[in-house]
């Protein structure tokens, strides 16, 4: 398996929902705490499972829609809408945490704080991999952000971290008993930590839990795949295989979207030029009205028109990569044997959505008289004349990808 893929949202979810079953199965089948240092270590784990998981949302929770179509209505008083749901998550979330910071620092001892433990750390590590393309109040990092901050894969995010919630539910089942076979000085530490779990248990949270999951589309979760947004560094990559084409394409695309007021014509011919030759190499015929490859011959037409200064700073090496990545693209479409692009076509509505950004903003052309056909076409949007017509013009062939996007 690819390092990179170790990295994914899904696979950290995943994991975190395993080691939470572990815990539940270790508390069902234990004796009980054998120190006061277990009912803490327990006791800290739980809030901290509850609390990352509040994190989650909280990244999510910002979406700009969210449609879910679920059983609440406001004839019995309950959120309906996305926004109320993803609100009242949150809250349901921050009180079953609790105040952990009120408990005394405990290392886990028992199988179960261990297994604890280790749930908070790969929710930690996934959260971490969402905050790497959006984060709360601010524009999104990378072309998958703004697919999320529109709503994209974002219901049955919100449903896998509902099952992740139902998994640390059935650790607070399991805690009473757990509690209650202690001696009597353990009992009396633990109470606390019971009281909490069956608050948890019998409050509203698991309703809120179960109406999330029931509106979750069909299908594999857009999320699951997400990757930890690549360094966006300006640095002309030696593209020799596939894996190097993926790795340079992902790093150029965050940089042009994260960059969009130093964007160039050379960037624009480019890119759109690849994104046609990846199209052919998936296979896909220009002939067909309704493929991808006539969409982005249109663009590549269009871009072909666009004169301009040369890049320089780091504008200059992320237009070497783009041609790097260009030149083994047509070099593999005229070879015997074509490689699996899979990988590689995936990342064309983030390359489109970055180009668009660049053509919403203002060029880094140097400016001289063109036929007004040319400048309509390549002008800022923010030109009162010409911008809004090369925003119809860009608009229709080169984005934006939202709401979907590719891992």
């Amino acid at each position: 398996m690819p390092w990179r893929h170790c990295l994914t949202y899904g696979l950290w979810i995943d994991q975190a929902r395993t080691h939470l079953r572990a815990a539940a199965r270790e508390l069902s089948a234990g004796s009980g705490p054998e120190t006061a240092v277990d009912v803490f270590a327990v006791a800290r784990g739980r809030c901290s499972v509850y609390r990352q998981l509040h994190r989650h949302v909280d990244l999510l929770a910002t979406v700009a829609a969210a449609p879910l179509h679920t059983r609440r209505t406001r004839a019995v008083g309950r959120p309906d809408s996305a926004e109320q749901m993803a609100a009242a998550f949150r809250d349901e979330l921050r009180n079953a945490a609790g105040a952990p910071d009120a408990l005394p620092p405990a290392s886990p001892t028992s199988p179960a704080g261990t297994s604890l433990d280790a749930a908070t750390h790969c929710l930690a590590i996934a959260a971490d991999v969402l905050a790497t393309h959006v984060g709360p109040g601010e524009r999104p990092r990378t072309p998958e952000g703004a697919a999320i901050r529109a709503g994209g894969g974002v219901p049955s995010a919100l449903a896998d971290l509902a099952r992740v919630a139902f998994d640390t539910i059935h650790i607070d089942l399991a805690l009473p008993n757990w509690i209650d076979t202690a001696d009597d000085r353990h009992r009396a530490i633990g109470e606390q930590l019971a009281a909490a779990s069956r608050q948890a248990t019998t409050g509203e949270l698991p309703s809120l839990l179960r109406d999330f999951i029931a509106a979750a589309p069909a299908g594999p979760s857009l999320l699951h795949g997400l990757d930890v947004a690549p360094v966006a560094n300006p640095v002309k990559a030696d593209v020799r295989t596939i894996d190097d084409a993926v790795a340079s394409l992902r790093a150029v695309r965050t940089w042009l979207w994260q960059n969009p007021t130093q964007h160039h014509g050379t960037h624009l011919r480019l890119g759109t030029q690849l994104g046609l030759a990846v199209t052919l190499l998936a296979g896909e015929d220009p002939a067909d009205h309704t493929s991808a490859a006539r969409t982005w011959r249109r663009a590549a037409s269009v871009a072909a028109d666009v004169e301009g200064s040369a890049p320089t700073g780091e504008a200059e090496p992320i237009a070497d990569t783009l041609a790097g990545v260009l030149r083994w693209t047509r070099k593999a479409l005229d070879g015997n044997e074509r490689p699996q692009a899979g990988a590689l076509t995936a990342q064309r509505p983030a390359l489109a959505e970055a180009l668009f950004a660049g053509v919403a903003a203002p060029f880094a052309f140097q400016r001289r008289p063109r036929p007004p056909r040319v400048r309509a076409a390549v002008a800022p949007t923010s030109t009162r004349r010409h911008g809004r017509p090369a925003r119809r013009r860009l608009t229709s062939v080169l984005g934006p990808a939202r709401p979907g996007f590719s891992p």
